[in-house]
């Protein structure tokens, strides 16, 4: 089963890429790769892009928060890091213009063909995912210093007031500064006069999940939730029948 596959998959690309096989540079030495070879570089190709793409999803969504450091220490990590991008860059793309010389025999990248068989000259299949690997980490890893040094916070660590009064931060940052299982105190006002709304039903809702807790306002428009499951910010509040807050204001205190 896996040798028909394999030679179902190579059937594909060698159709596709039929001048590939008989490619012969002016030198008279042969430039072609044979259908392990091809095979060979189509597995390692599909693994580490897919590991590329993986690793570089994590590192941006980490929330790495900008360190203080020195100056010296921002600039020569910032030079290394870009310089390790571009080098994985050039790595990355000088094995693609290989391939596509010797897929397709275009003589305008044989340059690249031969600075890559000074380092492999014994085997331009091992030299081809070499480099590509290579280059692959090299990007990561000038990515990885570029958020170490410089944070993704590309929101103010402030925070903006949302519709309910909460304060939208960062996660660590909110559970820095907010206590667990608080008590959370909301004035409901109507939007027509900006008065209190007594005896009117205040909704306190999670924001990721089901659970909720209700409870009328008093005279002065106030109403209180008392140790509440979790952090402020995992809730929002609105009165009932007016989750879109078009009759009235909900502003937490």
């Amino acid at each position: 089963m896996i040798n028909r596959l394999r030679n179902g998959l190579l059937l594909v690309m060698a159709t596709g890429l039929a001048s590939a096989v008989q490619a012969v540079d002016s030198t008279g030495q042969s430039t072609s790769l044979t259908q392990s070879d091809y095979f060979t570089i189509f597995l390692a190709g599909i693994i580490f892009i897919n590991v590329f793409l993986v690793l570089l999803y994590r590192i941006f969504r980490r929330e790495q928060p900008a360190k203080k450091r020195s100056s010296a220490f921002t600039v020569i990590g910032t030079i290394i890091a870009f310089f390790m991008v571009g080098v994985g860059s050039i790595l990355f793309i000088t094995d693609i213009l290989v391939l596509i010389h010797i897929i397709g025999g275009v003589a305008h990248f044989r340059s690249a063909y031969y600075f890559l068989l000074n380092f492999f000259p014994d085997n331009i299949t091992f030299g081809i995912i070499i480099a590509g690997g290579t280059g692959l980490l090299m990007f990561l890893l000038g990515f990885y210093l570029i958020i170490l040094i410089h944070g993704t916070k590309f929101i103010d660590p402030k925070g903006m007031p949302t519709m309910s009064g909460a304060i939208s931060k960062g996660q660590n940052v909110k559970e820095e500064l907010e206590p667990l299982n608080p008590t959370l105190t909301f004035r409901v006002l109507r939007r027509d006069n900006d008065k209190p709304a007594p005896d009117v039903k205040v909704v306190l809702k999670q924001r990721q999940g089901i659970k909720f807790h209700t409870k009328f306002t008093d005279f002065n428009g106030e109403v209180k939730f008392s140790n509440i499951e979790g952090y402020a910010y995992d809730h929002y509040a609105y009165v009932e029948g007016d989750e879109n807050r078009q009759v009235f204001r909900v502003l937490q205190k």
